[in-house]
């Protein structure tokens, strides 16, 4: 079989999943399973596939991808739940809301700083959904805050959450992660920078909506992409997009303070104007930066943590055949959505849960 039938053929399940989602428009889980018999069929009619390494093969994936994948929009999962009990995403949403009336640099602040955190924490559509809620909430017009958010997350969807996508792709490959990661940043360097101008279009109705912002909606795309490209550089995958967006959120926060105030949107002034202590806001945020924490310790930086914490792991053999063994590897401590976990429970105990 010549290496272009085979490229074809490995590419039919590929195009039969994309033609169920976008034009057939059939269920995801419907979709995938039936691209999965697809594989199957294809594997074992044209390449004669022992049905023993079809069915390990098949279990080893399922188990690849609950772990390290599932365990983390578990955890994701735990911890917005468990935020939206205390209180605390109300404190974060009440602040971000309050730090500028004009609606262009809420925007960024909300869809594209916010938004790009919660898509390095959590993923999996927090970072769209939250933002859009936000948005609405203060006035936005439904449309325009569902198309910004997802306009905003194209470039943090990249490592998705704690450089899961990134993670996997180099395991899989065999592509040293943070070669990967820096050569990712790289290539989405245009983007962080005009993205940002992108959404002030879409939230002020044009590109006469820049005028006045230019310089903090540059500043904000710029703070996004150089902490992104270092991180990635020395850690890896999965605190770029974390660092990226909180940079970029303390950067526009400054910026913002600075800023004359728009007297468009001052009548709503008092309506998003809160005042919480320190004490509260570290209370708000202290699921969120336990994670960054985390998995900040568990990265190359500190490589004997790394190494302590590593040392808690397993590994499951899928035997294909007599010489063939796949090995799944279970790290049980320093897994970003275990760490995710830890930190949620301690985090949702100083919040009061």
């Amino acid at each position: 079989m010549s290496e272009y039938v085979s490229f074809l053929l490995g590419i039919i399940p590929l195009i039969a999943l994309i033609v169920m989602i976008l034009k057939i428009k059939t269920p995801i889980q419907y979709s995938v399973i039936i691209s999965l018999i697809i594989t199957l069929l294809i594997a074992g009619i044209f390449w004669k596939t022992p049905l023993q390494n079809l069915s390990i093969s098949t279990l080893y994936g399922a188990s690849k991808g609950l772990w390290p994948i599932i365990i983390v929009i578990l955890g994701a999962i735990y911890s917005y739940n468990l935020m939206l009990k205390t209180g605390s995403m109300e404190v974060l949403k009440n602040v971000l809301a309050s730090i500028s009336d004009d609606k262009r640099i809420q925007v960024l602040l909300i869809s594209w700083c916010f938004g790009g955190f919660l898509e390095a924490a959590a993923g999996y559509g927090t970072a769209v959904a939250i933002p859009i809620g936000i948005l609405i909430a203060l006035g936005f017009n439904p449309l325009k805050a569902a198309i910004a958010s997802l306009v905003a997350n194209t470039v943090p969807t990249a490592f998705g959450a704690v450089g899961i996508p990134v993670s996997i792709l180099a395991e899989q490959t065999g592509l040293p992660v943070r070669e990967l990661s820096s050569m990712i940043i790289i290539q989405l360097s245009l983007f962080n920078i005009i993205l940002p101008f992108v959404i002030v279009a879409i939230a002020g109705n044009g590109i006469k909506a820049i005028k006045g912002v230019f310089f903090i909606t540059l500043m904000c795309g710029i703070s996004t992409l150089i902490p992104q490209y270092f991180v990635a550089t020395y850690l890896g995958a999965e605190l770029p997009a974390f660092a990226g967006s909180l940079v970029s959120l303390l950067v526009t926060i400054f910026l913002a303070k600075r800023l004359t105030k728009s007297a468009q949107g001052s009548e709503n002034k008092e309506q998003v104007q809160h005042n919480y202590s320190g004490a509260e806001l570290f209370r708000a945020g202290a699921i969120y930066l336990l994670t960054f924490l985390f998995i900040l310790l568990c990265s190359p930086l500190f490589p004997a943590l790394k190494n302590a914490a590593g040392q808690f792991s397993s590994v499951i053999p899928f035997a294909l055949n007599d010489t063939q063994i796949l090995k799944l590897k279970v790290e049980w401590l320093s897994t970003p959505g275990v760490l995710i976990i830890i930190a949620t429970f301690i985090g949702g105990f100083i919040q009061g849960a």
